[in-house]
């Protein structure tokens, strides 16, 4: 028996659709479709930061980073070497310097113990660097041109300035005097630049 669309078409036998309007007709049509369950797409991978960077004289960058911040940092190194706390805080920023434009250019971190060794490196270049500077001053001014601008530089009202007068007019005392302050310098110039290195690599793991 046919059946009538509600649009007035009369339909064939086992119609599924209206062959006027498209209307669909039978039970089989009302069933729900059966949707599949979407896949849930794998997680997607988390970006990590890359690994701190390992400090070495094999890696370009920080050559260049050594030998950038110690050319600057080294040459006022003979006028605050009579001023040592002066001296920590100038290399301690030439340390913190290093770290800083290294981590610029590398986009890597470096933990405080790298950070040091970048600072230490920094700090030996500007101290050879310093030394290459004072022999070229000796060079050419000679032992007694040193020791005239050391006896010009001490306060005449001082209490042992006429005992440092005596020893500055003995050639063999004067000379080792100034290797040891030379190398004591060398102590204070390495201890702030890796102060300054060891601190600019916390910084980033407190931001």
């Amino acid at each position: 028996m046919s059946e009538t669309c509600s649009c007035g078409a009369q339909l064939v036998e086992n119609a599924r659709f209206c062959h006027r309007c498209g209307k669909p007709h039978g039970e089989s049509l009302l069933e729900p479709e059966i949707v599949p369950e979407p896949v849930p797409a794998p997680a997607a991978a988390r970006l990590t930061a890359p690994p701190p960077a390992a400090v070495s004289w094999h890696d370009p960058l920080v050559v260049r980073v050594a030998l950038l911040t110690a050319s600057v940092t080294a040459v006022p190194y003979l006028l605050l070497a009579q001023m040592p706390p002066v001296l920590l805080l100038w290399s301690a920023g030439g340390g913190f310097a290093a770290v800083t434009l290294y981590r610029r250019h590398s986009g890597r971190t470096l933990t405080p113990r790298a950070g040091a060794k970048l600072g230490w490196l920094n700090g030996l270049v500007a101290f050879l660097m310093a030394t290459v500077f004072f022999s070229i001053y000796l060079f050419f001014s000679g032992i007694n041109g040193l020791r005239d601008l050391l006896v010009s530089s001490l306060p005449h009202d001082a209490p042992r300035y006429q005992q440092a007068l005596e020893m500055y007019q003995d050639p063999a005392v004067f000379g080792t005097a100034v290797v040891f302050a030379w190398v004591f310098l060398g102590l204070l110039v390495a201890l702030g630049s890796v102060a300054g290195g060891a601190f600019a690599g916390v910084r980033p793991r407190r931001a």
